[in-house]
Protein backbone atom coordinates (compact mmCIF):
# COMPACT_ATOMS: atom_id res chain seq x y z
CA UNK A 1 0.00 0.00 0.00
CA UNK A 2 1.43 3.46 -0.66
CA UNK A 3 2.23 5.99 1.46
CA UNK A 4 -0.47 8.12 1.74
CA UNK A 5 -3.23 5.92 2.47
CA UNK A 6 -0.37 4.34 5.59
CA UNK A 7 0.32 7.63 6.66
CA UNK A 8 -3.95 8.06 7.15
CA UNK A 9 -4.30 4.83 8.61
CA UNK A 10 -1.42 5.56 11.39
CA UNK A 11 -2.31 8.45 12.88
CA UNK A 12 -5.84 7.58 13.44
CA UNK A 13 -4.52 4.01 14.81
CA UNK A 14 -2.47 5.93 17.56
CA UNK A 15 1.15 5.74 16.81
CA UNK A 16 2.87 8.87 16.99
CA UNK A 17 1.86 11.50 14.95
CA UNK A 18 4.24 13.81 13.73
CA UNK A 19 2.49 17.33 13.31
CA UNK A 20 5.05 19.18 11.43
CA UNK A 21 6.31 16.10 9.17
CA UNK A 22 4.95 16.77 5.89
CA UNK A 23 8.37 18.39 4.60
CA UNK A 24 8.48 20.55 1.24
CA UNK A 25 5.42 20.73 -1.03
CA UNK A 26 4.79 18.13 -3.06
CA UNK A 27 7.86 16.05 -1.77
CA UNK A 28 7.41 12.59 -0.07
CA UNK A 29 7.24 12.03 3.62
CA UNK A 30 10.40 9.56 2.95
CA UNK A 31 12.61 12.09 1.82
CA UNK A 32 14.19 13.64 4.86
CA UNK A 33 15.03 17.27 3.81
CA UNK A 34 13.54 19.49 7.06
CA UNK A 35 13.46 18.91 10.85
CA UNK A 36 11.75 15.59 11.56
CA UNK A 37 10.68 13.49 14.54
CA UNK A 38 11.06 10.08 13.32
CA UNK A 39 9.49 8.17 16.27
CA UNK A 40 9.07 8.49 19.95
CA UNK A 41 10.16 5.15 22.04
CA UNK A 42 7.90 4.54 24.95
CA UNK A 43 9.50 2.17 27.28
CA UNK A 44 7.41 0.85 29.24
CA UNK A 45 5.12 0.47 26.50
CA UNK A 46 1.77 0.51 28.61
CA UNK A 47 2.66 1.45 32.19
CA UNK A 48 1.01 0.13 35.36
CA UNK A 49 -0.10 1.55 38.37
CA UNK A 50 2.57 3.89 39.58
CA UNK A 51 5.39 2.76 37.11
CA UNK A 52 6.99 5.68 35.72
CA UNK A 53 7.57 5.86 31.70
CA UNK A 54 10.39 7.41 29.61
CA UNK A 55 9.35 8.88 26.40
CA UNK A 56 12.43 9.36 23.96
CA UNK A 57 12.08 10.99 20.85
CA UNK A 58 14.02 9.98 17.82
CA UNK A 59 15.01 13.08 15.89
CA UNK A 60 16.41 13.69 11.96
CA UNK A 61 18.02 17.25 11.92
CA UNK A 62 19.91 18.84 8.75
CA UNK A 63 23.22 19.70 9.13
CA UNK A 64 21.91 23.55 8.66
CA UNK A 65 19.55 22.89 11.97
CA UNK A 66 20.34 22.81 15.75
CA UNK A 67 17.82 22.03 18.52
CA UNK A 68 17.04 25.62 20.11
CA UNK A 69 14.38 24.29 22.32
CA UNK A 70 12.73 21.30 23.30
CA UNK A 71 9.09 20.87 25.71
CA UNK A 72 6.75 18.46 26.97
CA UNK A 73 3.28 18.82 27.35
CA UNK A 74 1.11 16.55 29.03
CA UNK A 75 -2.57 16.60 28.74
CA UNK A 76 -5.09 13.35 30.18
CA UNK A 77 -7.75 13.13 27.55
CA UNK A 78 -7.58 14.36 23.82
CA UNK A 79 -10.15 15.65 21.20
CA UNK A 80 -8.82 13.84 18.78
CA UNK A 81 -7.32 14.12 15.49
CA UNK A 82 -9.94 16.36 14.16
CA UNK A 83 -8.75 18.94 16.37
CA UNK A 84 -4.94 18.42 15.98
CA UNK A 85 -5.11 16.32 19.31
CA UNK A 86 -6.27 19.42 21.47
CA UNK A 87 -6.23 18.72 24.99
CA UNK A 88 -9.59 18.19 26.34
CA UNK A 89 -8.87 19.03 29.77
CA UNK A 90 -7.10 22.30 29.47
CA UNK A 91 -6.79 22.70 33.16
CA UNK A 92 -4.93 19.85 33.22
CA UNK A 93 -2.25 20.65 30.93
CA UNK A 94 1.39 20.32 31.91
CA UNK A 95 4.65 21.98 30.75
CA UNK A 96 8.01 19.56 31.49
CA UNK A 97 11.32 20.21 30.38
CA UNK A 98 13.14 17.46 29.28
CA UNK A 99 14.45 14.58 31.64
CA UNK A 100 18.01 14.96 29.86
CA UNK A 101 19.88 16.97 26.97
CA UNK A 102 18.60 14.73 24.10
CA UNK A 103 14.51 15.75 24.93
CA UNK A 104 14.01 12.56 26.86
CA UNK A 105 11.19 12.64 29.40
CA UNK A 106 10.72 10.48 32.39
CA UNK A 107 6.99 10.90 34.30
CA UNK A 108 4.87 8.94 36.45
CA UNK A 109 1.62 8.73 34.66
CA UNK A 110 -0.40 7.94 37.90
CA UNK A 111 1.04 10.98 39.44
CA UNK A 112 -0.02 13.06 36.63
CA UNK A 113 -3.77 11.56 36.67
CA UNK A 114 -3.74 12.53 40.17
CA UNK A 115 -2.58 16.06 40.31
CA UNK A 116 -5.35 16.93 37.50
CA UNK A 117 -8.11 14.75 39.58
CA UNK A 118 -6.86 17.15 42.22
CA UNK A 119 -7.54 20.51 40.56
CA UNK A 120 -10.70 19.48 39.34
CA UNK A 121 -11.97 18.39 42.61
CA UNK A 122 -13.75 21.37 43.80
CA UNK A 123 -15.11 22.30 40.14
CA UNK A 124 -19.30 21.81 39.64
CA UNK A 125 -20.63 20.23 38.14
CA UNK A 126 -18.06 17.66 36.69
CA UNK A 127 -15.44 19.56 34.16
CA UNK A 128 -16.76 18.11 30.58
CA UNK A 129 -14.30 16.09 28.94
CA UNK A 130 -13.44 14.05 32.33
CA UNK A 131 -14.99 10.09 32.03
CA UNK A 132 -17.08 9.00 35.29
CA UNK A 133 -15.09 6.13 35.78
CA UNK A 134 -11.46 5.58 34.26
CA UNK A 135 -11.71 1.52 33.68
CA UNK A 136 -8.98 -0.88 33.41
CA UNK A 137 -6.95 1.12 31.03
CA UNK A 138 -6.54 5.00 30.00
CA UNK A 139 -5.18 6.58 27.03
CA UNK A 140 -2.73 9.27 28.18
CA UNK A 141 -1.36 12.05 25.67
CA UNK A 142 2.06 13.49 25.47
CA UNK A 143 3.07 16.37 22.87
CA UNK A 144 6.36 16.61 21.81
CA UNK A 145 7.77 20.05 20.88
CA UNK A 146 10.62 20.63 18.83
CA UNK A 147 12.19 23.80 17.77
CA UNK A 148 14.99 24.58 15.83
CA UNK A 149 18.22 27.25 14.89
CA UNK A 150 16.20 27.99 11.69
CA UNK A 151 12.98 28.89 13.48
CA UNK A 152 10.99 25.45 12.61
CA UNK A 153 8.73 23.38 15.12
CA UNK A 154 8.14 20.22 14.86
CA UNK A 155 5.49 18.79 17.34
CA UNK A 156 4.79 14.67 17.65
CA UNK A 157 1.49 13.76 19.47
CA UNK A 158 2.55 10.60 21.58
CA UNK A 159 -0.89 8.53 22.75
CA UNK A 160 0.80 6.37 25.99
CA UNK A 161 -1.59 3.52 27.37
CA UNK A 162 -1.75 3.52 31.21
CA UNK A 163 -3.09 0.50 33.27
CA UNK A 164 -5.18 1.70 36.38
CA UNK A 165 -3.95 -1.33 38.88
CA UNK A 166 -3.52 -4.80 36.77
CA UNK A 167 -2.33 -5.20 33.00
CA UNK A 168 -4.48 -7.46 31.43
CA UNK A 169 -2.20 -10.20 29.59
CA UNK A 170 1.47 -9.61 29.39
CA UNK A 171 3.57 -6.70 28.51
CA UNK A 172 3.34 -5.36 24.76
CA UNK A 173 7.23 -5.60 23.71
CA UNK A 174 9.05 -3.22 21.40
CA UNK A 175 9.75 -4.81 17.95
CA UNK A 176 12.69 -5.44 16.65
CA UNK A 177 14.88 -5.20 13.47
CA UNK A 178 16.79 -8.11 12.84
CA UNK A 179 18.31 -7.00 9.93
CA UNK A 180 19.22 -4.38 7.03
CA UNK A 181 19.95 -4.95 3.84
CA UNK A 182 21.03 -2.87 0.59
CA UNK A 183 21.70 -5.02 -2.63
CA UNK A 184 21.02 -8.12 -1.17
CA UNK A 185 24.36 -7.04 0.99
CA UNK A 186 24.02 -6.17 4.78
CA UNK A 187 24.61 -3.08 6.40
CA UNK A 188 24.63 -1.36 9.62
CA UNK A 189 25.17 2.32 11.16
CA UNK A 190 29.30 1.50 10.71
CA UNK A 191 28.97 -0.70 7.74
CA UNK A 192 27.70 1.71 4.83
CA UNK A 193 26.09 0.33 1.52
CA UNK A 194 28.67 -0.45 -1.54
CA UNK A 195 28.54 3.21 -3.74
CA UNK A 196 25.89 3.68 -6.23
CA UNK A 197 25.98 5.87 -9.74
CA UNK A 198 23.60 8.39 -9.65
CA UNK A 199 20.62 7.22 -11.43
CA UNK A 200 21.35 4.01 -10.03
CA UNK A 201 18.36 1.51 -8.29
CA UNK A 202 18.77 -0.83 -5.45
CA UNK A 203 16.47 -3.16 -3.15
CA UNK A 204 16.32 -1.76 0.45
CA UNK A 205 15.04 -4.99 2.57
CA UNK A 206 14.19 -4.61 6.39
CA UNK A 207 13.80 -7.56 8.45
CA UNK A 208 12.10 -7.86 11.59
CA UNK A 209 11.89 -10.49 14.29
CA UNK A 210 8.52 -12.07 13.85
CA UNK A 211 8.86 -13.48 17.43
CA UNK A 212 9.29 -9.86 18.60
CA UNK A 213 5.19 -9.07 17.46
CA UNK A 214 3.12 -9.97 20.20
CA UNK A 215 -0.64 -11.86 20.50
CA UNK A 216 -3.10 -9.57 22.23
CA UNK A 217 -6.96 -9.66 22.87
CA UNK A 218 -8.73 -6.86 20.90
CA UNK A 219 -11.66 -5.04 22.27
CA UNK A 220 -14.46 -7.89 20.64
CA UNK A 221 -12.37 -10.63 22.87
CA UNK A 222 -10.55 -11.62 19.27
CA UNK A 223 -7.05 -12.90 19.74
CA UNK A 224 -4.81 -11.14 17.23
CA UNK A 225 -0.87 -10.75 16.83
CA UNK A 226 0.48 -7.89 15.88
CA UNK A 227 1.60 -6.14 12.36
CA UNK A 228 4.55 -4.35 11.63
CA UNK A 229 4.52 -1.31 9.53
CA UNK A 230 7.74 -0.52 8.23
CA UNK A 231 8.01 2.72 7.09
CA UNK A 232 11.72 3.69 5.17
CA UNK A 233 13.48 7.60 5.40
CA UNK A 234 16.43 8.74 3.01
CA UNK A 235 17.82 12.36 3.25
CA UNK A 236 19.10 11.57 -0.93
CA UNK A 237 17.07 10.16 -3.41
CA UNK A 238 13.60 8.61 -3.47
CA UNK A 239 12.05 5.54 -2.77
CA UNK A 240 9.41 3.91 -4.89
CA UNK A 241 6.92 3.92 -1.91
CA UNK A 242 7.74 4.14 1.38
CA UNK A 243 5.40 2.57 3.54
CA UNK A 244 4.80 -1.23 4.06
CA UNK A 245 3.69 -4.16 5.98
CA UNK A 246 5.77 -7.15 7.08
CA UNK A 247 8.43 -9.14 8.41
CA UNK A 248 10.45 -8.85 5.39
CA UNK A 249 10.03 -5.33 3.71
CA UNK A 250 11.75 -4.75 0.58
CA UNK A 251 11.24 -1.70 -1.54
CA UNK A 252 13.33 -0.14 -4.37
CA UNK A 253 14.96 3.19 -3.49
CA UNK A 254 16.91 5.26 -6.37
CA UNK A 255 19.79 7.85 -6.60
CA UNK A 256 17.66 10.79 -8.34
CA UNK A 257 16.66 13.80 -8.12
CA UNK A 258 19.46 14.39 -6.35
CA UNK A 259 20.25 17.88 -5.07
CA UNK A 260 24.13 19.93 -5.25
CA UNK A 261 26.27 18.53 -2.49
CA UNK A 262 24.55 15.29 -2.24
CA UNK A 263 27.64 12.78 -2.60
CA UNK A 264 25.89 9.97 0.36
CA UNK A 265 21.98 9.44 1.44
CA UNK A 266 21.35 8.42 5.08
CA UNK A 267 18.76 5.88 5.38
CA UNK A 268 16.90 5.06 8.47
CA UNK A 269 13.85 2.57 8.79
CA UNK A 270 11.52 2.96 12.11
CA UNK A 271 9.01 0.03 12.38
CA UNK A 272 5.86 0.32 14.49
CA UNK A 273 3.26 -2.42 15.79
CA UNK A 274 0.47 -0.33 16.17
CA UNK A 275 -0.20 -0.39 19.53
CA UNK A 276 2.67 1.70 21.07
CA UNK A 277 5.50 -0.27 19.97
CA UNK A 278 8.56 1.07 17.33
CA UNK A 279 11.93 0.13 16.78
CA UNK A 280 14.21 2.52 14.93
CA UNK A 281 17.26 1.24 12.74
CA UNK A 282 19.68 3.88 11.51
CA UNK A 283 21.41 6.43 9.87
CA UNK A 284 22.88 3.84 7.37
CA UNK A 285 25.16 5.39 4.33
CA UNK A 286 25.05 4.88 0.57
CA UNK A 287 27.38 6.82 -0.91
CA UNK A 288 26.33 8.32 -4.10
CA UNK A 289 29.08 8.59 -7.46
CA UNK A 290 28.01 11.70 -9.22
Amino acid sequence: MKSSSWFFLLSILGVVHDLGACGSDFEPASYLNDPRVLAVLIDPIEPVGAQAVTLRPVVYLPATEMVSEQSWVFCPFSLGPASGYRCALEACESIFAPTDGNGALWVEPAELLNDCIQKLTDNQPPVEGFPDELGDKVTLYFRYILKTSGGLQREAVVPVTWWVQNRQGPPNRQPVISAMEIASKPVSTQVPADPVFSGDEVEVAVRVDSASLDSYVDDAGRTQTEEAVVALYATAGRFEYDLDTGVDVRIRWKAEKLESGQNSAHLWAVVRDLRGGQAVYGPVEIPIIR
